[in-house]
């Protein structure tokens, strides 16, 4: 059995835990794998709260597509409220130089506010 959980209980200490398993672990663990596994569960929880968590199909390939129709469903509602929001219509409309440099210096001659830059 293989295990990915690191072993982090009981006192910290700088030597390596005496049993094998436990030394095994210390010594390879991946903490670069481990650190995104939050985003994988977090992908989980929103398509089973948002789509349902059980699956009406009875077959193999046909639970593939589900899964992947799901998949595909949640990603679209995800861009979909992305691209909705007002604050990015508004980004990405206007131009770059707008974006990067403040109000004041966007338009100088008609502000009374010089830009410091």
């Amino acid at each position: 059995m293989r295990t990915i959980i690191p072993p982090i209980r009981g006192r910290p200490t700088a030597k390596l835990p005496r049993g094998r398993w436990r030394r095994w672990m210390a010594t390879r663990f991946n903490r670069k794998k481990y650190g995104q596994r939050w985003q994988v569960e977090t992908t989980n929880s929103m398509l089973k709260r948002l789509l349902d968590s059980a699956l009406r199909a009875r077959h193999y390939w046909s639970q593939w597509r589900e899964i992947f129709l799901r998949v595909l469903t949640h990603n679209v509602m995800i861009l979909w409220i992305w691209f909705s929001t007002e604050q990015v219509r508004t980004i990405f409309l206007t131009s770059p130089a707008a974006v990067v440099r403040p109000h004041c210096c966007a338009s100088s001659q008609s502000s009374r506010i010089t830009c410091t830059r």
